[in-house]
């Protein structure tokens, strides 16, 4: 895979190369996009090819959750309105009046994609979409989970 380092991003692919040097086995790949124009694709470190794909768990969350905000702060997005407003393929099997908010706090009862994603799926944003519509609630909304130390 062909790297990409403009100049504005050159620094930070220094540095994930600094980093990767240290004796370590430290890898990173990064892909940045500024106003639809990639401007960073680089790879890091001598354990990962630039076309591999990688697990990021958790990382993206609090990106999520910014652009949420940005979006809510904006006014194009209500987290009191139905989901089935900005993604009409959602609102099917006893999801029809979930809200965005309580999508965002799992409380849709949403669990995941019965058997898992396959492969070839996980790259293919329209396709993924689909499967996550079709996902039925498994408790009704007014019916709240909670759990309990002691």
């Amino acid at each position: 895979m062909k790297q990409v380092i403009t100049e504005q991003f050159a620094e930070l692919a220094a540095q994930l190369d600094e980093r990767a040097g240290q004796g370590t086995e430290f890898c990173a790949q990064l892909a940045v996009y500024h106003r639809g124009e990639l401007v960073l694709s680089h790879t890091a470190g001598d354990y990962l090819a630039g076309d591999a794909l990688t697990c990021i768990y958790s990382v993206t969350k609090g990106l999520g959750a910014l652009v949420i905000a940005l979006l809510v702060q904006e006014g194009k997005l209500d987290p009191e309105a139905p989901v089935g407003r900005y993604w009409p393929e959602f609102a099917v099997a006893g999801k029809e009046q979930v809200t965005v908010g309580q999508l965002l706090s799992h409380q849709a009862g949403v669990l995941g994609v019965p058997g898992g994603v396959p492969e070839e799926v996980l790259l293919d944003s329209p396709r993924l979409a689909g499967m996550l519509a079709q996902i039925p609630s498994y408790w009704p909304l007014s019916q709240h989970i909670v759990a309990t130390t002691r």
